[in-house]
């Protein structure tokens, strides 16, 4: 009887042990710190063009078009490749569109600001609306004139598509706006390509460098 009990208190000591030994340790901050959370980003996006993941204006650059006005959009989760074409063209346009008619207001309250002889347009509500409506019409208008020039899958399925305006598509097509205000019109076609130069060096992101590819 004593040999039993001794036996069992043995086996009772090595099971604990033995589950003592295989606790595994606690999470390290440096295991943590070595995955990032933005880890699955950085795989979906490796080996993306700079224009995805930088300044598309950088790209442009290198490739000798930098005088186009550009901006990038991206759709997933379809198998349809000319739906996806056609949606991230979209959401490019749709950006490059925002960036747009903030500029052309701008110019409307230059041109209000010119012909009223005073600081105060654009203060009133009537005036602000002028302006949204404006700036509006004339988005709308011009961004029949943008090409998409690129597009880029990436590892998880996004579809990308770089949508690009010229100067002289943008010129063009305002020159065809009836129902505006022809002063206005011109006023905005003088000054189109600074228009766009500010554009540029007013919504440029910073650039980012891509991922290596794995």
């Amino acid at each position: 009887m004593r040999h039993l009990k001794l036996a069992l208190l043995s086996a009772a000591a090595c099971l604990a042990m033995t589950a003592c030994s295989s606790t595994p340790e606690p999470t390290k901050a440096s295991d943590v710190e070595a995955t990032p959370m933005n880890s699955h980003i950085a795989n979906a996006l490796a080996g993306a063009p700079e224009w995805v993941v930088g300044d598309c204006k950088i790209y442009l650059a290198k490739i000798g078009r930098s005088e186009l006005l550009c901006a990038s959009g991206a759709v997933g989760g379809s198998r349809n490749i000319a739906l996806m074409k056609q949606n991230s063209a979209q959401r490019a346009r749709v950006e490059l569109a925002n960036m747009l008619q903030t500029r052309i207001k701008a110019m409307v309250r230059d041109y209000q600001r010119s012909v009223t002889g005073g600081e105060n347009f654009g203060t009133a509500a009537d005036d602000e609306q002028f302006m949204e409506n404006t700036s509006k019409s004339i988005v709308d208008m011009t961004l029949s004139g943008t090409e998409s020039i690129a597009t880029w899958a990436s590892q998880t399925g996004e579809l990308w598509t770089l949508v690009v305006l010229n100067t002289e598509s943008f010129v063009k097509a305002l020159s065809n706006m009836k129902q505006l205000d022809a002063n206005i019109v011109q006023y905005i076609e003088r000054n189109a390509e600074k228009a766009f130069a500010n554009l540029d060096a007013e919504t440029a992101p910073q650039a980012v460098a891509a991922p290596a590819a794995e």
